[in-house]
């Protein structure tokens, strides 16, 4: 299901729609929309079909991409106060921003 605060991110050049997935434990309350999620699923906009799963190194209830020609995704984990950022095209964790005292939502600017 989807989860998190921020839960959807837009890349426009490349049609790519970033959605943050978790799973549902069925022992608990049916509204787990805020849960923060494990993975990114990455949908092609255009054919409306599934292009990618990202397992993500830790939760994030946040993310967002950058919507330059070498796109950063960037996902952030309140609970240990980081942002992971990741290169979109090849899905590898370029490195990790922390100390940010709890980032709930990211922004472009």
């Amino acid at each position: 299901r989807p989860g998190g605060m921020q839960p959807l991110a837009y890349y426009e050049p490349g049609g790519l729609l970033l959605a943050l997935m978790h799973e549902q434990d069925p022992a608990l309350h049916p509204d787990t929309h805020k849960d923060p999620g494990t993975e990114i699923w990455i949908y092609d906009v255009s054919n409306r079909r599934l292009k990618h799963r990202l397992a993500l190194i830790r939760p994030a209830s946040a993310i967002q991409v950058s919507q330059g020609e070498r796109p950063l995704l960037y996902a952030a984990s309140v609970v240990d106060d980081t942002v992971d950022i990741y290169d979109l095209k090849t899905t590898r964790l370029l490195g990790t921003l922390d100390e940010l005292g709890m980032p709930t939502l990211l922004q472009n600017l």
